[in-house]
């Protein structure tokens, strides 16, 4: 055995003995209270799963049909219950762990039918994860002949030699498997991506699929690795109808820039809350490990994201992270992938031939029109490409580690990730060393524990390259040789006329450095006590803390400074926050049919940054960087005006009330009042409303008999949110420093760089929301929503003329704006695989449109020029000519166009005949393997 699998053992065992520690036991002795007259067998089922933590399975056994049952218990058990209910009307019961009770038809040994003698049959039920599915439904199609998987997800069975197994579970797909004289079979289940049934994070909570009022997108952890990258905003790209997702940069571990359902601020913060594992998050999407990610959801519309009040004003994504299950047999599981990536398409420029015909039609230096390196480099008919020469072949890595375990008290999960990828241009890269935790503990029956952690380290490398790479590559001639007769770069390619250093320098390390060095740490802890089955109490504890630290020297040598003295910079930023969250949640089934949730909730959040840099300029030697700034020979800056420090706080209440009757009305009415430290005295509170209702039209009697249609709902809702995103001490007015020469002294003097508001206050948006969600044929569903946004009271930061003697602008509230669109999803399951290898197709599509117009501006006025605002445009427009006439008629500058009303859609459509299959990117390979203790 190889020394390295010996030593991972070593460590690893007494681990997983640990997590093992409790013996899987399900609740049977459970006490409920039931009193119900005439009711469906359905009814009784939910009043069992609103007393306690079971969810029934029934998928392909009707229960609907099962009426008129009289049950008056007090303090029973399930199984007493379920003995009575169940009696005589041919189906059984089996309690399969402490969330699952499957229910089937009674299952007789089966006789010889004619078909073929009976053979013993054995098997084993996975979903594509390679889980186990406990509580499958396995069935011999035609007889009563039929058994549900064990806690393994094995299952053995007696069937005929030619009999069809139909295998069916909850949220998956049902699949029927020809036996084929086979005696073990492999099972592989694909979630149902249209089921009714399936679990969506609301936010504080979950619901399912069909009691979902608002307007919520999901992503899975499936269609997240579709995609190999960075982070999952680059993996949920183009998936998610109203939610635009852009890279802002090139570089490796460029952040993206995320909007839901458009732009609504002029110059207050429009990125959406990012929220994991129940705790705001404060650092980036970088710095959490796509493979960590169970799923995602968006909260879009106001009635979904009100819960979060000011802090979900744009829209709040929710990340699940990837946990142990209750029976999770000790397993490590590797993933990772490798590929290569190239410039897809190079900027098109003039070779040497055109380049010199340019020339000679402009008149360009009459006389004297090329620089002797010129001539005397093309007259060998040689044209030199800088694209070619700068560009390289990137790489990309990435390592996943994942040791899982679970039992009925314990469940425990530890992770190890690495990531490297590097970029074309030279000097660039990022890596990350990411370091995640998670345990729950189940103390007893009625007190639950857990925490979670996620560590990330990161170092990313050459920021600035692309600024000063991609202009001299472009604008340098190709008549040029860039080498001199020793094989080293010219410094000075064009000189006398351009004294611009060759982007070629910046292949030598030694000449200039940017290195940016981050570490950050989110930690939650919650505790769970449930009073009774209808009353739980929760407190969330979350601590962010982060350092980030950004280095950089030019030498005078290198392309950044192109002779001009060297300098150095080193910046840190400490920031860290906590957040405190006690939540108290009541649900009640009455009679069955009524259907009450009530969220209330405390909160506070405490944040704290801090910023402080310093430069030296003529640093005694390259070697040295920036480690050591004073060694500069010019001296070293702190310059005031630059450092910040900032601590602000918010505190708030909550509360929300769920409603449903018969699964075929539902509303949600949430009430939210916030009390943010950044705005001024008097208006620091704002509450806010919104109600949110939807009609399962499909559950009515007048659709009963309409086969093709599993889901027809209509949703409404409105709400208010409202935006706090300023920075702090806003309100208060600032003093900036200025340097005045005093005699032979030079001193420092004070000035006010920007006025107090006492009347800064919230900006805050109406919002409503219409849709529709269908399912037709359990194989085509799909989402429509209409939308539209009032935002008013806009913060705006406002420049005053220069004679007020202020240097900076000043936050005010001004302005209205109004955003509406339509997004459309569509999803269909065209061949559905029955066996693992089995063809399978499906098709993806989404298609979304936003349009956004600034409504007012301040005082009256209808338009700033200065930062592109026109009343009646959009927010972010092209301001140039419209069109461009020569001589003496030109046409007034006009807005051309808009960057921020976009029409976007999606389509995809895949094939695969392996369940396993994942597309990576072109050049790339995967490789995925789970180890488990049986």
């Amino acid at each position: 055995m190889n020394r390295h699998f010996k030593l991972t053992l070593f460590i690893l065992v007494p681990l997983l003995f640990f997590f093992n520690a409790t013996n899987v036991m399900a609740q049977e002795g459970k006490k409920v209270t039931i009193n119900m007259k005439n009711a469906s067998l359905k009814e009784v089922f939910n009043a069992i799963e609103k007393q306690t933590t079971y969810r029934f399975s029934y998928r392909n056994v009707v229960v609907d049909s099962k009426e008129n049952i009289t049950i008056s218990k007090t303090n029973a058990t399930v199984s007493s219950i379920l003995d009575e209910v169940l009696a005589g009307i041919g189906l059984s019961y089996s309690i399969v762990s402490e969330k699952s009770i499957v229910i089937s038809d009674k299952s007789p040994v089966p006789e010889n039918t004619g078909r073929g003698n009976p053979r013993k049959l054995s098997g084993s039920v996975k979903d594509t994860n390679g889980e186990s599915v406990v509580g499958a439904n396995v069935k011999e199609i035609g007889t009563n002949n039929g058994i549900i998987t064990d806690i393994d997800g094995r299952f053995t069975l007696n069937v005929s030699n030619d009999a069809i197994l139909q295998v069916s579970y909850i949220g998956y797909v049902t699949q029927e498997i020809q036996i084929n004289n086979q005696t073990s079979l492999e099972i592989l289940l694909k979630e149902d991506a249209l089921g009714l049934e399936e679990i969506v994070v609301v936010g504080y909570g979950t619901q399912r699929k069909s009691d979902v009022t608002g307007a919520i997108s999901s992503v899975g952890k499936s269609t997240l690795k579709e995609v190999p990258s960075i982070n999952i905003s680059q993996s949920m790209q183009g998936r998610v109808a109203g939610v635009s997702i852009q890279q802002t940069a090139t570089r490796p571990g460029a952040d993206s820039q995320i909007r839901i359902r458009g732009t609504r601020s002029l110059t207050a913060s429009n990125d959406p809350l990012i929220v994991v594992d129940d705790i705001p998050f404060a650092g980036k999407l970088n710095d959490i490990a796509s493979e960590d990610i169970k799923s995602v959801n968006i909260l879009k519309d106001a009635s979904s994201t009100a819960i979060y009040g000011s802090r979900g004003a744009n829209g709040v994504i929710l990340i699940t992270t990837d946990r142990a299950n209750t029976y999770t047999k000790p397993q490590v599981s590797y993933n990772g992938y490798t590929g290569i990536s190239t410039v897809a398409k190079k900027y098109e420029m003039l070779n040497a031939e055109e380049f010199i015909e340019l020339r000679t039609l402009s008149g360009y230096q009459a006389g004297s029109p090329y620089l002797p390196q010129e001539e005397q480099y093309f007259t060998t008919g040689k044209s030199f490409d800088w694209q070619d020469e700068m560009y390289k072949t990137a790489s990309v890595n990435n390592h996943d580690l994942t040791f899982r375990a679970g039992s009925e008290a314990v469940q425990g999960s530890l992770g190890l990730n690495y990531y490297d990828e590097t970029s074309v241009l030279p000097g660039q890269d990022f890596s990350r060393f990411s370091l995640r935790g998670a345990v729950d503990l189940k103390i007893n029956n009625w007190l639950k524990v857990g925490y979670n952690t996620q560590n990330a380290f990161s170092l990313t490398n050459g920021e600035g390259v692309s600024t000063v790479a991609l202009y001299s590559m472009l604008a340098f001639s190709p008549l040029v040789n860039p080498y001199d007769a020793d094989g080293k770069p010219v410094v000075k390619p064009l000189s006398p006329r351009d004294d611009a250093y060759s982007p070629l320098l910046l292949k030598d390390k030694s000449l200039w450095e940017e290195e940016r060095k981050r570490f950050n740490t989110v930690n939650a802890l919650y505790g769970e006590i449930q009073f009774t089955p209808d009353l739980k109490y929760r407190i969330n504890l979350g601590l962010n803390y982060y350092h980030d630290q950004y280095g950089e020297y030019y030498s005078s040598a290198s392309s950044f400074k192109s002779g001009s003295t060297s300098s150095a910079n080193l910046s840190t930023i400490t920031a860290y926050n906590y957040t405190i969250e006690n939540l108290l949640y009541y649900d009640k089934t009455l009679a069955g049919k009524h259907k009450i949730g009530a969220t209330l909730m405390y909160s506070l959040e405490d944040n704290y940054f801090e910023y402080i840099t310093a430069e030296g300029l003529d640093l005694a030697a390259d070697y040295m960087k920036y480690h050591n700034l004073g060694m500069a020979n010019d001296g070293v800056t702190f310059d005031g005006n630059l450092q910040s420090y900032q601590r602000r706080t918010l505190l708030s209440y909550m509360g929300r009330l769920n409603y449903g009757y018969d699964g075929k009305y539902m509303a949600t009415f949430t009430l939210r009042s916030d009390g943010a430290s950044v705005l001024a005295l008097g208006k620091k509170w704002h509450t806010y409303p919104a109600l949110s209702l939807a009609w399962n039209v499909n559950r009515e009697s007048f659709l009963s008999n309409v086969e093709a249609l599993d889901l027809l709902k209509i949703r409404l809702g409105y709400g208010q949110t409202s935006n706090q995103s300023v920075t702090p001490y806003a309100t208060m007015g600032s003093l900036g420093q200025t340097r005045y020469n005093f005699g032979n002294d030079l001193v420092y003097g004070y000035n006010t760089s920007t006025l107090s508001n006492a009347n800064l206050g919230w900006e805050y948006t109406n919002s409503y929301n219409m849709g529709i969600d269908f399912n037709l044929w359990s194989r085509l569903s799909g989402t429509l929503d209409l939308y539209l946004q009032k935002t008013n009271d806009l913060l705006v930061s406002q420049r005053l003329p220069y004679s007020s003697g202020v240097s900076n602008s000043i936050m005010v509230n001004v302005g209205k704006t109004r955003n509406k669109g339509m997004e459309l999803t569509l999803h269909s399951d065209n061949i559905v695989s029955r066996t693992k290898g089995a063809l399978a197709w499906k098709t993806d599509f989404n298609f979304y449109l936003n349009r956004n117009e600034l409504v007012s501006l301040s005082s009256g006025i209808t338009e700033d020029v200065s930062n592109g605002w026109f009343v009646g445009h959009p927010i972010d427009v092209i301001y140039d000519y419209k069109n461009w006439v020569s001589g003496k008629k030109t046409k007034p500058l006009k807005p051309l166009n808009s960057v921020s009303n976009p029409a976007t859609s999606s389509w995809k459509t895949t094939t695969t005949t392996d369940s396993f299959h994942r597309p990576t990117v072109t050049s790339s390979a995967r490789l995925s393997r789970t180890l488990k203790w049986v």
